[in-house]
């Protein structure tokens, strides 16, 4: 059963999404154009006020792009959550919760999905820098140093002074980190609507807003107080340690934080939808 719902709740997504990530394409190469066009009229020799007025015409279309791509990717990232909130909050979770499937698939099945979807929104958005900043490169000489620049910039972000088998464990609590940041967001934005359902049961909408900004606040404040103790505590071990080091156990500090906050905020949701929540 956990399957099939799965296969329903990304069907039920990601035609949204799909969409969504068409469109934040589109909006890449129109910018890319955009681009293009602001760099040829600023190298062009003949100034005159019908290119002064074009000029600001396509700086204002692409700024105007660039707002639509940035809706376009928060409108693919918020819709799973509106997603979860519709089938098991509103009148459609009475249809939901009548197919042969326990609380706790449901549950797993929209955590499963709506991360799949927060990381696809990333990587949607990703390209979309890409094709608008760094593509125009190839085509107005230019325009190449923005290219180089990220070249240089993905050089300095990945770069570290560890070798061998610690640079690789540095790279992968990177990614690790990432990935579990990822499911810790969705699991406290699940949390912050189902406790708006417990405690605001007449005004679930505004209660799931108000606990998010709550937990994510007191998140923070935890993960940083955390971080800082572990610092400190590895760094008066060990006096000699290097900055790498340091970073190294942060960043393993960090991705245990984002582990034990996203299971820890799914066990708290599991025991809401199972022992505080009338859903039935």
């Amino acid at each position: 059963m956990l399957k099939k719902l799965m296969k329903y709740d990304l069907r039920s997504i990601f035609r949204f999404t799909l969409p969504m990530y068409a469109i934040i394409a589109v909006l890449g190469v129109l910018s890319c154009g955009a681009f293009v066009g602001i760099y040829a009229m600023l190298e062009s020799s003949e100034y005159s006020t019908s290119v002064g007025i074009v000029l600001i015409s396509v700086v204002f279309a692409f700024f105007a792009l660039f707002m639509m791509a940035v809706i376009s990717v928060v409108a693919a990232a918020f819709m799973p959550f509106v997603h979860f909130y519709r089938h098991l909050f509103s009148d459609e979770g009475y249809l939901t919760l009548t197919l042969p499937a326990k609380m706790s698939d449901h549950l797993l099945s929209k955590t499963v999905t709506v991360f799949i979807s927060g990381i696809l929104s990333i990587v949607a958005f990703g390209i979309y820098i890409l094709l608008t900043f760094y593509l125009p490169g190839f085509f107005i000489e230019s325009a190449k140093g923005n290219f180089q620049y990220a070249i240089d910039l993905l050089q300095v972000l990945f770069s570290n002074t560890l070798t061998g088998e610690l640079a690789f464990f540095d790279y992968l609590l990177s990614v690790l980190n990432f990935l579990a940041s990822a499911f810790s967001s969705t699991v406290l934005g699940f949390m912050a609507i189902t406790l708006g359902a417990v405690v605001f049961k007449n005004h679930k909408i505004i209660g799931a807003v108000l606990f998010y900004f709550l937990i994510s606040m007191l998140n923070n404040i935890v993960s940083l107080f955390l971080s800082a103790i572990v610092t400190g505590v590895a760094s008066s071990l060990a006096e000699n340690a290097t900055f790498e080091a340091l970073s190294l156990v942060n960043s393993l500090s960090t991705l245990i934080s984002y582990l034990g906050v996203g299971i820890g905020g799914y066990c708290i949701n599991l025991y809401l939808f199972n022992k505080k929540l009338n859903l039935e």
